[in-house]
């Protein structure tokens, strides 16, 4: 500092980006010739000092940005007459700006205030004198509205102005400006028409952003020949290009129009804009062809993107070459044919084809463009394999062919593929293993859920410690979950519902998601330069510097589809984008898991979303579910839980969906305050012990327990087992003398005895026979588990089984007591002949084929049919849906075709317009044009409150009768239609 007395005849002092001493503006006083000082970015902070900086009489530029500046202006700013040039962007500066000592300085032609806290009048009227102001940049501070602004007119013509983020109406200055190159009102949600004056009075603008407001009306746009960046996105512009924007634009480098309302075609003027090297029309109502004149020779688009209209016909059909592509975004139109080879000519870097009607199989082409990094061909019409060829893509970064039709295993190949960050292969019919993304160490996102893979969870998952969504649901993976999984500590969302995973939940899964709330950095790019100053846009990702004006482009790369979707709240959401990384969540539904819950979940404080439904977990509800303070969707229902719903859980403020559901809890609802208060009787439906609102049945016991003192859970085991003990003796007894007074009734009174003894003989039969049968076959009993011919079903067959044999029984049972076939191995050889013969004719309509290794015995023709399948009068509703006859006969209930004829059609139809699961009853019933019978049956089964002697039936849903008129099946054939598994 002492040397800085020697430098009296410095005239430039260029200090940025060093480490300056806080000391050292107060000791710049010395070099009293100083004309131009700069010391942005040297980690200076605290208030602006009064003496040293305000002694630089001669000063004509200072910039002191990228600091940690606070405080107000020292009012001797003002004594710096010579000023021109002040850069104050992002420091922490306060104070009224009209009020300011910069008001006072009429040399100033710079004015850079962004990122700062000061007030900015509106109405700019402090600087009405200031004549030589060309530049200001007041971006991002407080916006200040004034009551009351009489009329002045400015003598400053600027060149440049940005009030990005910091207006609210149109300033009235902006009227009497002439001189406009630069101009930003973008984020500032401005309404009313269009300001075409803007651009009818500033005939020399070079750029404009008027994005991010309200603008309504339609574009009157005028010869603008200097214009070389146009923003209006994200507004409400109506109307058509008009056909002549070529030649308004001559030489426009930057085109964004998205996310407004335009309509019409594209013009193939836009051929015309021989500089255009950005262009960006999505998210509009555009329609029709795409024009050639877009990628016509020597073009310098590298930039389209038209995603989200409703363009259609074939991709560039007309042949030519197409050669200037680096960022081509077609995604969410109606194009539809092959994907066209002529691409492979471009120096594509992300492309992205996706929701469209694209046919033919996957090119394999694409796999020799080098420079590709992001490639999304998701929801087409594609099949066949991923070629190999794609393995050649070393940069791929991105890789998204989910919701097509594409068939085999995915190539080995892929090993080598090291910069995979993003997969998406999910609702294919993809099989086989995953290993191939081992050696993808930087692997963010995993979703190959809905397809046909098999195998464990391969362990190398817990070594890829960069993911943060792993999608595996609806596959058929065995095992357990593996413990390396725990690894994975940046994971967010996992799901691996819908497979066939058993064992316990792994307790170290506590250290699944460590989610510190820090999120991924963006880069941020200049929007404006002019000669010594920039400043800062917000979002950009895509820059190309122009030579001449040196302005930027700041187009970001679109990575819509980078994101997943989530099954919470009982819905699929897709999460994109950065939205992402603010979700997390677990649902393990719908497997084989066993165990109590792991008290480490409760450690997931980040954790927006838990489903472990449809498991066989047992064990109490945990306390310190309590925790979980951002969770919005809770979901324990269909398991073995047993034990009190813990009070605690109403501390949950931010729980949305709630199911504890068809377990075995006893004792109290919780309090039916804050979010519990919104949750209904299906929330707890199916635990018959379980009392107090919303169910209907009330406590006799109405103590609640305190919050704050939660009870153990060993007491919550011993008082839950005592209840169920009392009930069972209570229930034995009260059953006993019902049976024992019945019995003396019916020997006292013979008229009594005479007409029940038919009702008599169907309960026992109902009770004993039809039960020991159930029970002989596998559809009844602690643990069901059908089988025929000595070989286990499973669950969509043992459905199947089960369901033919209520059939048989509940008619036999329902004539009267003459018509029971008592014997035990006879029902059970007529249940067995059906469905040998439905498996024989349909077994793709259960996705079980025969086994090779059984030999049914089955006669060459059809078996006998039984004589009261006989006794139907018709195959129309609602008599004998299910009577073997019916899959042969014309329908007599209207329709046009049989049962035969629609299984058939549906067995033959493509795999891409059906599932080849058992679950098709809701396909079923959303496709009745096509299949009526089918349809009906499917509704109503879907429909019908079922009531079963297996108890525990994850379909019963209570013991309501509905009439036959509504339904295709009788009331006894609907009484019975369920036997499903545990």
């Amino acid at each position: 500092m002492q040397d800085l007395g020697t430098l009296r005849n410095l005239t430039y002092l260029l200090l940025d980006g060093n480490t300056l001493d806080k000391d050292f503006l107060q000791h710049s006083g010395v070099m009293l010739s100083l004309k131009v000082l700069s010391v942005s970015n040297c980690n200076l902070n605290g208030t602006l000092p009064v003496q040293g900086l305000c002694d630089l009489k001669y000063l004509e530029e200072l910039s002191l940005s990228f600091n940690n500046f606070h405080g107000n202006l020292p009012p001797c700013l003002g004594n710096l007459t010579f000023l021109r040039v002040i850069d104050l962007t992002q420091n922490q500066f306060t104070g009224n700006i009209a009020s300011s000592p910069l008001s006072g300085l009429l040399s100033l032609e710079y004015l850079l205030l962004k990122d700062n806290n000061f007030e900015i009048p509106i109405s700019f009227e402090s600087f009405a004198n200031h004549s030589k102001l060309k530049y200001v940049i007041p971006d991002d501070n407080s916006l200040v509205v004034q009551t009351s602004v009489k009329s002045w007119i400015p003598k400053f013509q600027l060149e440049a102005l940005s009030l990005t983020n910091n207006c609210s109406d149109m300033p009235n200055f902006l009227h009497y400006q002439r001189n406009l190159r630069q101009l930003s009102l973008s984020e500032c949600n401005m309404g009313g028409n269009f300001p075409n004056w803007l651009l009818e009075n500033n005939t020399r603008l070079e750029e404009i952003y008027l994005d991010g407001n309200a603008f309504t009306g339609t574009l009157q746009l005028s010869f603008l020949p200097n214009l070389k960046t146009f923003d209006i996105s994200n507004n409400k512009i109506q109307g058509q290009l008009p056909p002549n924007i070529g030649s308004i634009f001559p030489n426009m480098l930057r085109l964004q129009m998205s996310k407004n309302m335009i309509e019409g075609t594209l013009p193939s003027s836009f051929g015309d804009m021989k500089n255009l090297q950005c262009l960006d029309l999505s998210y509009n109502k555009l329609s029709g062809d795409l024009p050639i004149e877009l990628a016509r020779n020597g073009s310098k688009l590298f930039f389209l993107r038209l995603s989200n209209n409703m363009l259609e016909g074939e991709i560039f059909p007309v042949s030519t070459d197409i050669n200037s592509f680096k960022y081509l975004y077609l995604d969410g139109n109606n194009f539809s044919g092959p994907i066209p080879q002529k691409l492979s000519a471009a120096p594509l870097s992300s492309l992205d084809l996706s929701n469209n009607n694209l046919s033919g199989n996957v090119p394999s082409w694409i796999g020799y463009i080098s420079s590709l990094t992001s490639l999304a061909l998701s929801n087409n019409n594609l099949n066949g394999p991923i070629p190999v060829d794609y393995c050649r893509l070393e940069g791929l970064e991105v890789l998204d062919l989910s919701i097509n039709n594409i068939v085999g295993v995915v190539p080995s190949c892929f090993r080598a593929s090291q910069n995979l960050k993003r997969v998406y292969l999910s609702e294919n019919n993809l099989q086989g293993q995953f290993d191939m993304f081992s050696n993808s160490s930087d692997l963010r996102v995993l979703d190959l859920g809905d397809n046909n893979f098999s195998g464990s969870i391969p362990k190398w998952l817990g070594s890829s410690l960069e993911i943060t969504t792993l999608l595996l649901k609806g596959n058929h993976l065995q095992g357990t979950i593996p413990t390396e999984l725990c690894h994975a500590s940046k994971l967010r969302i996992m799901d691996l519902s819908h497979n066939n995973l058993s064992g316990p939940i792994p307790h170290c899964i506590g250290n699944i998601m460590q989610l510190t709330g820090a999120r991924e950095t963006y880069p941020y790019g200049p929007r404006f330069y002019f000669p010594g100053f920039q400043t800062w846009g917000r979002d950009a990702v895509v820059y190309v510097e122009d030579s001449v004006t040196r302005s930027t482009i700041h187009f970001q790369v679109n990575y819509a589809w980078v994101g997943a979707d989530f099954t919470t709240k009982h819905n699929t959401y897709s999460y994109e984008g950065r939205v992402v990384d603010s979700m997390a969540g677990i649902d393990l539904s719908n497997n084989q898991l066993s165990g109590e819950i792991p008290r480490e979940l409760c450690n997931l404080t980040a954790m927006r979303a838990l489903n472990l439904s449809s498991n066989h977990i047992f064990g109490t509800i945990l306390s310190e579910f309590s925790n979980l303070q951002k969770i919005e969707s809770l979901d324990l229902s269909y398991n073995k839980l047993s034990g009190r719903i813990p009070p605690q859980l109403v501390e949950l403020t931010t729980l949305a969906v709630f199911s504890v559901a068809h377990n075995n809890l006893t004792g109290m609802t919780p309090q039916r305050t804050s979010q519990f208060a919104t949750f209904t009787e299906s929330s707890y439906e199916g635990n018959p012990f379980l009392c107090g609102p919303p169910l209907h049945n009330s406590c006799m016991e109405t103590k609640e327990i305190p919050m704050s003192s939660p009870v153990p859970d060993c007491c919550e085991d011993d008082h839950g087992f005592l209840e169920m003990e009392s009930f069972y003796i209570s229930f034995l007894v009260a059953y006993a003398n019902v049976v024992l007074a019945l019995v003396l009734v019916l020997c006292v009174n013979p008229y009594w005895r005479n007409n029940l003894n038919p009702i008599i003989s169907r309960l026992l039969l109902s009770l004993d026979i039809r039960h020991d049968i159930l029970e002989h076959i596998g559809c009844a009993g602690e643990n069901i588990a059908s089988y025929i011919c000595g070989i286990s079903l499973d669950g969509s067959s043992s459905d199947y089984f089960c369901t033919l044999i209520y059939r048989n029984l509940e008619i036999n049972t329902n004539n009267g007591s003459e018509q029971v076939q008592p014997d035990l191995w006879t029902a059970t050889s007529d249940a067995h002949a059906y469905i040998d013969k439905l498996y024989n004719h349909y077994a793709d309509l259960v996705d079980l084929a025969v086994p090779t290794h059984i030999s049914p015995t089955v006669a060459a023709h059809p078996p006998e049919v039984p004589s009261f399948s006989k006794r139907s009068a018709h195959c129309g509703f609602p008599n004998s849906f299910y009577d073997l006859p019916c899959w042969n006969s014309v329908d007599e209930g209207g329709y046009t075709s049989t049962y035969r004829e629609e299984l058939k059609y549906y067995l033959q139809s493509p795999p891409e317009d059906r599932r080849r699961r058992i679950n098709t009853l809701d396909w079923w019933r959303n496709n009745e044009s096509q299949y009526p019978v089918l349809s009906r049956l499917a509704r109503d089964i879907l429909n019908f409150p079922m009531s079963t002697v297996a108890s525990k039936s994850s379909f019963s849903q209570g013991r309501q009768q509905l009439g036959d008129n509504r339904h295709s099946l009788g009331s006894n054939a609907m009484n019975i239609l369920v036997c499903l598994r545990d």
